[in-house]
């Protein structure tokens, strides 16, 4: 039976998530508001999450057990249903979501994705590194809410829930799966680096 720890984890990620994701959202809805601005609110709402969460990043579970594989799966459904809720209320938030500026490659994908995890893992590497993890937010806040902070849950339910024009179903799909490999890529790299177990 599935315990109540990936549950609660998956919710508090998907809230935090989603909690960026609206004042993303509010914020776009204002004319000639360059798409930085509500990038940067979007991090620095998820990196406050995060840090009164009193826990560290949301991509604390990067290996690929058993128990994470359902925290996966719990935490993209529950993202899936509160980005589609965000998009009834902000009709227009799409347009922050799709931003033409911000170019559709799955080489951002795996670089993001790899260099989030390996970070995270050097911070780990030190004491009371965890404490910093939710700045990982605000240091790739020009590219990461455009892409679901670069990890793989969050960014299929983005992606699913709102659609952009130049970013294909089957791209999509291959692309969260490169972003989960390329995360535990970075993340055993990292640990490798650092020579401790994290």
């Amino acid at each position: 039976m599935l315990s109540t720890t990936p549950l609660r984890m998956a919710a508090t990620s998907a809230l935090g998530f989603g909690l960026a994701l609206s004042v993303a959202c509010s914020i776009a809805t204002v004319a000639a508001v360059p798409p930085i601005i509500p990038a940067l609110a979007a991090s620095l709402v998820l990196a406050g999450c995060e840090f009164f969460q009193g826990h560290s990043s949301s991509q604390v579970q990067l290996e690929p057990t058993q128990q994470n594989v359902w925290l996966w799966g719990l935490t993209f459904l529950m993202t899936w249903a509160i980005t589609v809720g965000l998009a009834l209320i902000f009709p227009s938030g799409s347009q922050f979501i799709c931003e033409p500026l911000v170019p559709w490659r799955i080489s951002i994908v795996l670089f993001g994705a790899f260099f989030s995890a390996w970070l995270i893992a050097a911070m780990r590497s030190r004491e009371g590194g965890t404490k910093l993890e939710p700045l990982l937010r605000v240091i790739l806040l020009w590219i990461a809410p455009f892409y679901g902070f670069f990890y793989a849950p969050w960014f299929l339910a983005l992606s699913l829930a709102v659609p952009c024009a130049d970013r294909p179903l089957g791209q999509v799909a291959i692309a969260a799966l490169a972003m989960a490999v390329s995360a535990h890529g970075g993340y055993r790299v990292g640990t490798w680096m650092y020579g401790r177990s994290v």
